[in-house]
């Protein structure tokens, strides 16, 4: 069966957690008005022509660096899991392949991405992630994630330097040719997988 780009496109979805006020961007702090990792998504979805969607915690983050950090400090020493509110529930029942991202908080995705895999089903799903770092690149985060979410399939990563969100375009069409590579045709119901980015 071939699909239609659209068709194909209708089975991948971008779902992302970000923070948006001060953010650490090559050393410095500054204050952004979309999150550096909710940036990159939006390149992604604009190359992918794809769906993206928001973990957003119930208990929203604060815009302060510090106190950000402190609070997601404590979370990854108590292994907590925020309640957040919910991207579409079922997002496993309608995609086949989720681009994950999040910025590296203490070397792993933060606490509100764990929890919104660990409520999901996503067995067979290939995620591939994406990181805004400032400098520790994915850390250990694929392994983290491959633990919470077990039955889906985590491929691997783009980390994108925090001060080369905005010149991220050239990377994410690179990765994504690469990601297209490694997908299996039954992934997404087709025999001729997905057409070059």
């Amino acid at each position: 069966m071939n699909l239609s780009r659209k068709q194909v496109n209708d089975l991948v979805a971008i779902v992302t957690f970000s923070h948006s006020g001060e953010n650490l961007v090559g050393g410095q702090l500054q204050q952004v008005e979309v999150g550096l990792t909710q940036q990159v998504a939006l390149q992604l979805s604009a190359q992918l022509q794809a769906d993206c969607y928001q973990i957003q915690p119930v208990e929203p983050y604060d815009i302060k660096f510090n106190a950000t950090l402190l609070r997601a400090d404590s979370e990854r020493h108590l292994g907590a899991r925020p309640e957040v509110n919910l991207v579409p529930h079922r997002l496993e029942a309608t995609h086949r392949v989720i681009y994950l991202g999040y910025p590296n908080w203490f070397g792993t995705a933060p606490a509100p991405v764990l929890s919104w895999l660990s409520q999901q089903s996503l067995e067979g799903v290939s995620i591939y992630p994406f990181c805004t770092h400032e400098g520790g690149g994915l850390g250990r985060s694929v392994a983290d994630l491959q633990r919470v979410s077990p039955g889906a399939i985590v491929l691997p990563g783009l980390p994108i330097r925090s001060s080369r969100v905005k010149q991220a375009q050239r990377a994410i069409a690179g990765w994504l040719w690469n990601t297209e590579r490694r997908l299996k045709p039954n992934q997404l119901g087709t025999d001729n997988g997905l057409s070059k980015y």
